[in-house]
């Protein structure tokens, strides 16, 4: 909870002309990770947004999928 909030302080001390998005990562089980945004109410971190991603081989992705991310990525 301290380093989060020391990040978003410096973020904001340092970046102040945008918005700063903490994220925490943590692991799980079956090559699963949960990706957490962050944000400082009070004295409190609160979760903005949780997702869960299954880490898989490149040659595993569907490429559908992968074309629909750069089109993401790209905007």
């Amino acid at each position: 909870m301290v380093q989060t909030q020391q990040d978003i302080a410096v973020c904001a001390e340092k970046f102040s002309s945008i918005r700063c998005r903490a994220i925490s990562v943590q692991s799980m089980s079956d090559k699963v990770i949960a990706l957490f945004e962050l944000t400082v109410q009070g004295d409190e971190v609160k979760v903005v947004d949780e997702r869960h991603y299954k880490l898989v081989p490149a040659d595993r992705i569907d490429p559908a999928a992968l074309r629909a991310y750069r089109n993401v990525s790209a905007k």
